[in-house]
């Protein structure tokens, strides 16, 4: 079975909440299951820090074409930009994601833990529940 809905690279991480728009470039993803990711998300996130228990987040593993996204979205927190205007997003059913990207995925958080040794980051378990990938085109991998 060829499955792989996360990127050793740069993923795009999503979140619309109380009427606002947030996005973080996020390298630090990793498939644990057929329909499971965790993330590590730093506490200087602003994106991370409003991701809770049973919140629907986009997550998008960007294509081989697609650096400027990560290095656009990665750069600035999005309380200093409106970062739906610095990419093209979608949306699926709940959640958006990044634009032509290799995997557009919706996931279901099923807990942010706070483990020993890194309490202040956020480690995000969580379930996919749509997942779109267009084979076609490559991963991009981070430098």
């Amino acid at each position: 079975m060829s499955y792989s809905a996360v990127s050793s690279g740069v993923n795009i991480v999503t979140i619309e909440k109380d009427g606002s728009f947030k996005a973080m470039a996020c390298a630090w993803a990793s498939m644990v299951d057929f329909d499971k990711v965790v993330m590590l998300i730093g506490s200087q996130s602003k994106t991370g820090s409003v991701i809770k228990k049973g919140d629907i987040i986009g997550f998008s593993a960007l294509s081989s074409n697609q650096a400027d996204i990560a290095e656009k979205i990665g750069s600035v927190h999005s309380s200093r930009v409106d970062k739906k205007s610095i990419a093209s997003f979608e949306k699926l059913d709940k959640a958006y994601v990044v634009q032509d990207a290799r995997t557009q995925n919706e996931l279901e958080v099923i807990d942010v833990l706070h483990l020993e040794g890194i309490e202040e980051d956020n480690l995000v378990y969580a379930r996919i529940i749509t997942y779109k990938d267009d084979k076609d085109l490559g991963f991009y991998r981070y430098p």
